[in-house]
């Protein structure tokens, strides 16, 4: 239970919990976008299962042992850490915006308690990381679970597939190309996590796929979920945050939840991203303080230029990335599964 709910958290970030990636990647395809939603959940949990399953005992040792380029091995890892680095500024941008709009205080002090907060959890190494998961992700799971009730007037329902022109007319593969990148991004903060998870817990192989399926399972139907709310409100697909502009006029607790929720979501990624940052920058032990004080400060600088302005940024870079991440896994994968036969 507790491996799964630091994954899903890794996951479920305010990027997904808000519908604001949902809309961006696959709402915009039309219809087809459901398809690109089941694909993306699909290749997350294969990137977990290979994750659980390979020989190594960090996510550089997966790296240096499976490419033989040490040009293409020092850049690769290179952007991977920019990458879980940049995506970290971006929580904290992201946490900072909402505690200075949801309280009304100065960014720079929301700034300070969003670093203060992921501080406490963090400097407890990855067994506070996966108490606190375990405590808050289901809650995430559980609202998601019951949005499509709580938001009355939508009907899940509504949306025929067959009776819809875009899908009899106009079929649109680039629901798989949304969804290989879409899994390919989160897969860069997903694995060195979920290789972290298997050394400090006694993972078997069966586990390993029950895992990976019940996260695959949950991620498309939260996925689902979203993506139906989000098409039965088209109105409201441009803005920043769209779920919470969907149930802001419905009813003011539901209202309160979806913002906890978000900001949930924001910490639970966050942690994981500064662990994964960490883990793969400081071998020493000693020195992660260090570093986690270091990233802290910087973050308070990065985050003032906008939760919005980081994410346009950086993010579309990254998918190449992500997609090299899951074919050295999978080469570790079939490499390592001869060896044992």
């Amino acid at each position: 239970m507790k491996i799964l709910t630091v994954l899903l958290g890794t996951i479920i970030g305010a990027g997904f919990i808000s519908g604001a990636e949902i809309n961006l990647f696959f709402n915009s395809i039309g219809i087809f976008g459901l398809f690109g939603v089941i694909i993306s959940s699909i290749i997350l949990g294969l990137t977990i299962y290979f994750s659980l399953t390979n020989n190594n005992k960090s996510y550089n040792e997966l790296i240096r042992s499976n490419l033989n380029n040490k040009i293409l091995k020092f850049i690769l890892l290179g952007m991977i850490n920019i990458f879980l680095i940049i995506s970290y500024f971006i929580m904290i941008a992201g946490l900072s915006s909402f505690f200075s709009e949801s309280i009304n205080i100065d960014y720079f002090i929301s700034s300070i308690i969003s670093i203060l907060i992921i501080f406490i959890i963090v400097n407890g190494d990855i067994n506070r990381i996966e108490k606190f998961n375990k405590l808050f992700v289901p809650f995430l799971i559980i609202l998601l679970f019951l949005l499509p009730f709580l938001v009355k007037d939508t009907n899940l329902l509504s949306l025929n597939l067959y009776s819809n022109n875009d899908f009899n007319n106009n079929f649109n593969i680039n629901f798989f190309i949304l969804g290989l990148i879409y899994a390919s991004y989160n897969s860069i903060s997903l694995i060195p996590i979920a290789i972290k998870l298997k050394e400090s817990n006694n993972i078997s192989r069966k586990k390993s796929l029950y895992i990976s399926l019940a996260f695959s399972c949950i991620i498309s139907i939260c996925g689902i979920i979203l993506f139906i709310l989000l098409e039965s409100n088209k109105q409201f697909m441009k803005n920043e945050i769209p779920l919470l502009d969907i149930i802001s006029n419905k009813n003011k607790y539901l209202k309160l939840l979806v913002q906890i929720a978000i900001a949930i979501s924001i910490v639970s990624t966050a942690v994981s991203l500064q662990y994964a940052a960490i883990l793969n920058i400081e071998k020493n032990k000693d020195n992660y303080l260090r570093d986690i004080i270091i990233m802290n400060i910087i973050s308070i600088i990065v985050s003032r230029l906008g939760f919005q302005t980081l994410i346009k940024i950086f993010y579309p870079l990254f998918g190449l990335i992500g997609i090299l991440n899951f074919i050295i896994l999978m080469k570790n994968y079939f490499k390592y599964s001869k060896i044992k036969s």
